[in-house]
C-alpha cells in the first residue's frame, strides 16, 4: 500500500508549509524555543495532514518530520563524504531522494545545531587537576593574592546547586595581572565556567547518591522485636486457608484493640 504522506501529490505541499513555519526548524528563529508557538505551528501542519490521514496527531507529525530529516541527512552525508574523498565533479554522489532539493533549507540549520552541541560539549567544568595546579602555582609564588581561583560558595541561582564552583576575583586587576604574567599559557590549564548541562547532571548524580544511601540504610537496619513478630504473624497467615485466615485476623484484631484500651487480663 502506497503511503499517501510521501506521495508526490501531497509531500511537496507539506514540506512547503513546514518551511513557512520556521519556528519548527530554524534554530535562530525567535520562537524556536517557545513551546506554545511550536505547538500552534504543529497544529497548523496537522490541518493539512488530516485530509490525507484522519487519525494523525502531534506524535504522528513528529515521527514523520523526524523521518524526513533523517533521510535527508543520510543523503547529504553521502554527498559530503563523496566530495571530501576527492572525487571528480562527475563522480560526486548524486542524491536519489526525489524531494532532496525541497529540504535543502534545512542544511544550515543542521550545521547550527551541530555547532551548538559542540559548544555545549566543549564547555566543561575544570578538572580537579587544573584547580590543584593553580593552587600549587599560587603557593610557589608566595601565596600572592590576585590569581582567580575556584571557590566553594553557596549559589543563589536556581540553575546552580549549593557548593557549585564559582569564579572569584580575589584582589585588584593590577595584582592579578602581576601574578598571571609570571605564568606562561602552557603552564596554566584553561579554565571555563561550568555549563548548565554539567551542573544539572551533577544535581541528578547527587540526588541518586542520596537516594541510594537512604535505601541502603533502610535495608541494612535490623527490625526490632515488634516488627519481627509482625513479619512472623504475616507469614503464618499466608499459610492458612482463606476462611481460617479471616477468622484468625478477627481474633488478632480483637486482641490488639483490647490491648490498646488496657482491657487484657
Amino acid at each position: 500500500m502506497v503511503d499517501k504522506f510521501t506521495a508526490p501529490a501531497f509531500l511537496p505541499k507539506f514540506i512547503e508549509k513546514y518551511r513557512e513555519l520556521s519556528c519548527l526548524w530554524q534554530v535562530k528563529c525567535r520562537d524556536y524555543s517557545n513551546k506554545i508557538k511550536r505547538k500552534e505551528a504543529m497544529e497548523k501542519l496537522l490541518e493539512i495532514v488530516k485530509p490525507v490521514y484522519p487519525m494523525a496527531d502531534i506524535n504522528y507529525l513528529k515521527a514523520k518530520i523526524g523521518g524526513l530529516r533523517s533521510t535527508y541527512n543520510r543523503e547529504r552525508k553521502k554527498v559530503l563524504d563523496s566530495q571530501r574523498s576527492g572525487a571528480s565533479a562527475d563522480d560526486v554522489y548524486v542524491p536519489r531522494l526525489w524531494y532532496y532539493n525541497s529540504l535543502r533549507f534545512l542544511t544550515d540549520q543542521e550545521d547550527d545545531e551541530e555547532e551548538e552541541q559542540e559548544e555545549e560539549e566543549d564547555v566543561k567544568e575544570p578538572s580537579l587537576t587544573q584547580v590543584m595546579f593553580l593552587n600549587s602555582q599560587k603557593e610557589k609564588l608566595g601565596k600572592t593574592p590576585g590569581l582567580s581561583i575556584y571557590q566553594k560558595v553557596p549559589s543563589s541561582s536556581p540553575d546552580q546547586t549549593e557548593g557549585s564552583l564559582k569564579w572569584g576575583i580575589e584582589e585588584s586587576l593590577s595584582q592579578e595581572e602581576g601574578v598571571a604574567s609570571s605564568l606562561t599559557e602552557s603552564q596554566v590549564p584553561p579554565l571555563r565556567p561550568p555549563s548548565k548541562r554539567a551542573m544539572k547532571s551533577s544535581n541528578l548524580d547527587d540526588a541518586m547518591v542520596a537516594f541510594l544511601r537512604k535505601a541502603t540504610a533502610a535495608i541494612s537496619t535490623a527490625p526490632d522485636g515488634q516488627e519481627a513478630f509482625g513479619c512472623l504473624t504475616g507469614n503464618k497467615l499466608k499459610q492458612m486457608e482463606e476462611d481460617q485466615r479471616t477468622m484468625c485476623e478477627e481474633i488478632i484484631l480483637q486482641a490488639l484493640n483490647k490491648g490498646t484500651r488496657g482491657e487484657l487480663t
